[in-house]
This record gives structure tokens, sequence and C-alpha cells, in this order.
């Protein structure tokens, strides 16, 4: 009941208890026990995962705040720290560089990144981006746009050595095909993207939207992308008459390929 959970939080507040699972399952939860829970699962270091399932009295509302909670709580200190101040904009926060080169580093991975991304969603202070070496997948890469949907903020996005394809690609392009957008140095070097990808990229710069023409620089090296496709790109960017500096190279250089 909800002294029982009263007492129990109290408990892992004060003390931080080293409880790593914690279960309260077909009980007599409602939401404000349920809020009492996340509220004790933010101050405490050790739980890592709660179950609550079976408390017909808890709405889909207050499961979600627990689940949100449980998320950020999984995540290293600083970024615990990084994420509540991005989503209150209070500003300090001008560059977000997450750039792993070891393998024993804290991978974000698609979920990591959903929690970062989505608390971009109000803030008018980041301009620059660097997830680089994080596994983030086309499903990372939509949950950037989300993020960046209404931004008009960050200018530079930093994605290489991650696990994007076309559709992560086109994600992008779609992105950056609406005129809020002012990203102008886009990196999407040593990913997945096929010619498919290529094309699309290269069908927003020829829209002629106003954020496609603010692209100044785009990386898409080490990428099996053709060649040709590459240089059409190029052509396309200078024929923009932007002061581009364009660094995409080729991944496969060999005759076959071509």
């Amino acid at each position: 009941g909800v002294d029982g959970v009263e007492c129990l939080c109290e408990q892992i507040i004060e003390a931080n208890v080293p409880i790593k699972t914690l279960r309260l399952t077909e009980t007599e939860l409602d939401d404000y026990c349920a809020d009492r829970v996340t509220q004790a699962l933010a101050m405490n270091y050790h739980l890592r995962d709660v179950v609550v399932s079976g408390n017909r009295a808890v709405t889909v509302r207050a499961m979600n705040r627990l689940e949100a909670t449980l998320q950020l709580s999984q995540l290293p200190a600083y970024l615990k720290d990084v994420i509540p101040h991005l989503g209150r904009d209070v500003g300090g926060i001008t560059a977000l560089d997450f750039v792993r080169t070891k393998k024993a580093d804290y991978e974000l991975g698609d979920d990591g990144c959903k929690l970062l991304f989505e608390a971009l969603r109000r803030n008018t202070h980041v301009t620059r981006i660097r997830v680089v070496g994080h596994s983030v997948s086309n499903r990372g890469v939509g949950y950037l746009c989300g993020g960046l949907n209404s931004n008009t903020a960050v200018t530079t996005v930093d994605l290489s050595r991650n696990d994007i394809s076309d559709d992560g690609a086109s994600d992008l392009a779609g992105l950056m095909s609406q005129d809020h957008s002012v990203i102008t140095d886009l990196d999407l070097s040593h990913n997945a993207i096929h010619d498919d990808g290529a094309r699309v990229l290269l069908q927003t710069l020829h829209g002629g939207s106003r954020a496609a023409n603010n692209l100044a620089r785009l990386g898409l090296d080490a990428n099996p992308i053709y060649p040709g496709h590459i240089e059409y790109i190029r052509v396309q960017m200078l024929a923009l008459k932007q002061p581009s500096e364009f660094y995409a190279r080729f991944a496969r250089e060999d005759e076959s390929y071509l």
C-alpha cells in the first residue's frame, strides 16, 4: 500500500541502498505511488530495473514517467547532468561532443541518443553536435531529426563512424529540406550509405530550399557510394555558389567498382 511504498522510498533515497532490481507487481499501487518510486529512482545510483506491472490503478502517463527516469538512471553521471540541463535551455552548453575512441568507453547507441536528442527540442544554445563512433543507426538519426525539427540553432552535425544507411541519409535530407534548418556542416563519413542515400542528398541540394543552400560542408568519405555520384554532388554544391569545402572521398577506388 501507500505506507509501505513511502517507507521503501525513504530508505532508498536516504541510504542509497545497493538494490539493483525492485519488483512491485500486482500490488495496490496507484499513480501517486508510482511517482514516488520514480522520484526515489532518480536519486539512487544502484537501481537499474523497476517492475510495476499488474497494477491497474497506475496510468500509462505515470508508467512513462517511470520508464524515462529509469532510462536516465542508466546513463553515465556526466550525461545525467547534461540532459536535464539541455531540456531547461538555460545556456552554458553550446556543443555536444561525444567521440568514442575506445571500445571500453560508454556507447550511447540509439536509446542514449533518444534521450539526448529529445532534450534539444526546446534548446537554443547548442550549435554543434558530434556523436562519433556510438553505433548510431537509422533509428538514432530519426531521434535527431525529431529533436531538430523546430531547432534553429544547430549548425554542425557530425555523425561519422556509425551505422547509418540510406534511410538515415534520407531522414537527414528531409530535415535539411525544411527552411528552418540552419545546418552548414554535415559529416556522414564512415557509415553505410549507398547510392540511394547519396541520390536523396543530391535531390535535396538540387531542390533549392534555403536550408539546403546553407550547407557548406558535406562529409561522405568511406561510404560505399559510386564515385560519379560524389562528383556530381560536388558540382551541384559549387553551382550553388557557396563558399563550400567539399571533403567527400571514396571508400573504394578500385576499377571494378567504377
